[in-house]
């Protein structure tokens, strides 16, 4: 009896690693051939943000964050979403 549980649970074991292993398909195999996503203006990526921190924060802290993302809007904010950008532009290539 005992050894008939072992070979159920030997079987057990091997389906489920052949369900979870794919000799054939490797995860990243069809990034070549999925289409890249559009890089989102920064102004909506931000509002978004906002949007979302709007709902866990005090009204203060909301203000001081507004304030932050404005301030990186017009700043470092620019300089990284055109950087962002350019990489878009030239992975299409």
């Amino acid at each position: 009896m005992d050894e008939m549980n072992r070979a159920a649970r030997e079987a057990a074991r091997n389906e489920k690693k052949r369900l979870y292993i794919s000799e054939s398909e490797k995860t990243f195999s069809y990034d070549e051939n999925r289409p890249d996503l559009p890089v989102p203006p920064l102004g909506q990526t931000i509002k978004k943000y906002l949007d979302s921190v709007r709902a866990i924060v005090s009204e203060e802290d909301y203000k001081a964050t507004e304030a932050i993302a404005k301030q990186f809007a017009s700043g470092v904010g620019a300089k990284l979403h055109e950087k962002l950008l350019q990489k878009a532009k030239h992975s299409l290539v």
